[in-house]
């Protein structure tokens, strides 16, 4: 193998183990928001927004009516544990950015 050709494969392997890291996090998220849902099978997700341990998710599931509630934020910590849902916010990613400043 020329050399270019081992650096092409190596950035493809980084590039792909990237991927599956961003994919596996936000697969986590989710689970955690789908745990605080009425219906988690009706989950439809959006945005993420990342601040270090704590991230907003966008979701909008059926409500105890069965209709689709609209889209809220959910923040998210990042534990030794995984990720837990914390609480419902209008303004997730100015209260997300608080709350990395206030855990250093």
């Amino acid at each position: 193998m020329t050399k270019t050709l081992k650096l092409a494969a190596l950035i493809l392997l980084l590039s792909v183990v990237t991927i599956a890291v961003v994919l596996f996090n936000e697969y986590q998220r989710e689970s955690a928001v789908r745990k605080v849902l009425i219906d988690p099978d009706s989950a439809r997700f959006g945005a993420h927004f990342v601040n270090g341990n704590y991230a907003c998710v966008e979701v909008n599931a059926r409500n105890q009516m069965g209709g689709y509630a609209g889209r809220s934020w959910i923040i998210v910590h990042k534990t030794s544990d995984g990720w837990t849902a914390l609480n419902k916010s209008e303004y997730c990613e100015d209260v997300i950015e608080r709350l990395a400043k206030n855990a250093d």
